[in-house]
């Protein structure tokens, strides 16, 4: 919860755009596989298996975020039409981001 706070709720206020949080989710699937192999109760090469199939494929994930989602001037299609969709509701759109990160 506070990585995504950190990693995406935050940008998101700051800029307005809603795509921190394609680089948020890979990132803490990342920590997931971390938490899940130290605290983990299934046998070791089980363990060491799945969780480094979830470390491997969060960590791709999220390094292409890290490069590409900063550089980019606007948010992806589907973010904008949900903000397009909030605003024709008339709700506060900084709170709608919010929400919709968090759920």
């Amino acid at each position: 919860m506070i990585l995504f706070i950190v990693v995406a709720v935050f940008p998101a206020l700051k800029t307005n755009t809603m795509r921190f949080v394609d680089m948020a989710w890979p990132w803490g699937l990342t920590f997931l596989s971390i938490i899940s192999f130290v605290y983990g109760t299934a046998p070791l090469l089980r363990k060491s298996l799945i969780c480094s199939c979830f470390f491997f494929q969060g960590f791709r994930m999220g390094l292409g975020g890290l490069f590409k989602i900063p550089k980019m001037k606007e948010d992806y299609p589907r973010y904008q039409f949900a903000k397009m969709k909030m605003a024709k509701k008339g709700k506060n759109i900084k709170l709608g981001i919010v929400i919709e990160i968090m759920i």
